[in-house]
């Protein structure tokens, strides 16, 4: 039987489903086990517990738009996880290439 494993993980809540992010993106540990064994997470938002069903994120335009959605959203968090600039990085003119292919997103889904 393997170890159960708890990893306490910033979410926020997109479009009615809960997002959480790798910045370490696929060397994250936490990312490897959700892989390795999707049908063993449980997620605990407050009190309640469930299992979800996992959605990774891996096409471009939606990470792109969840990214713009989380600096809009929640900029001083976005210089915490990734180093957004407030003063110097602008939300239409910055490259985001790097983070796009750098950042592992996770959709749980509550069905």
């Amino acid at each position: 039987m393997e170890k159960k494993r708890r990893t306490p993980l910033e979410y926020r809540r997109y479009e009615d489903e809960i997002i959480i992010f790798a910045a370490r993106g696929e060397n994250a540990t936490w990312v490897k086990n959700m892989r390795a064994y999707p049908k063993d997470v449980e997620a605990t938002i407050g009190f309640h517990t469930f299992k979800p069903r996992i959605e990774f994120i891996s096409e471009v335009g939606q990470k792109l738009k969840i990214i713009k959605w989380y600096i809009a959203t929640y900029a001083k968090a976005a210089r915490m996880l990734f180093g957004w600039d407030l003063e110097n990085d602008d939300l239409e003119t910055s490259n985001f290439e790097k983070l796009v292919n750098l950042l592992t997103m996770v959709l749980l889904h509550e069905d």
